[in-house]
């Protein structure tokens, strides 16, 4: 008797052993399910993560953009200030150049002695010799005006 309630029991164990294999094998589609839903909930935190990074690096490269826009702005200034002392300076040196100009008869005419050469026609005779204005300007003040020109040139031309 004791052979067959011992084959009994294992057939007994068999048949549970089978059931729990059966219940196991039906579980193991919910398992890989489960594990592919973890899966993907790893790969969007991934994904949202590396969202989130880009974002912080979008937010960084606007307030560098913004920053860069606004050194624009202060050049453009800076220059365009610098570009209308240039502009100024030339039109003082243009006017006090033509001044100049205009004298030249005055301030040849200061060194005219009698019975000397005049310069320009060789008469030595001067009858009638021409005269500096009240505004007349030296070669000394247009020489300046023309390095304050040059000066805000340069200035105007290193603007950065």
């Amino acid at each position: 008797m004791k052979l067959q309630e011992a084959e009994e029991q294992q057939k007994k164990e068999t048949a549970d052993s089978q059931k729990k294999m059966l219940t196991l094998e039906q579980s193991f589609p919910s398992y890989e399910i489960l594990q592919n839903a973890l899966q993907e909930a790893q790969q969007a935190k991934s994904a949202w993560e590396e969202l989130k990074e880009n974002g912080k690096q979008t937010c960084a490269q606007k307030e560098q953009q913004k920053q860069q826009e606004a050194d624009v702005c202060k050049t453009k200034e800076k220059w365009e200030k610098t570009a209308v002392s240039a502009v100024e300076a030339a039109k003082h040196y243009e006017q006090m150049y033509e001044i100049f100009l205009t004298e030249q008869a005055g301030i040849l005419a200061q060194n005219l002695k009698a019975d000397c050469p005049c310069p320009v026609c060789g008469s030595l005779i001067h009858p009638n010799p021409a005269k500096l204005s009240d505004h007349a300007v030296t070669e000394q003040e247009v020489d300046q005006a023309k390095k304050a020109r040059t000066t805000a040139e340069e200035k105007r031309d290193t603007v950065h």
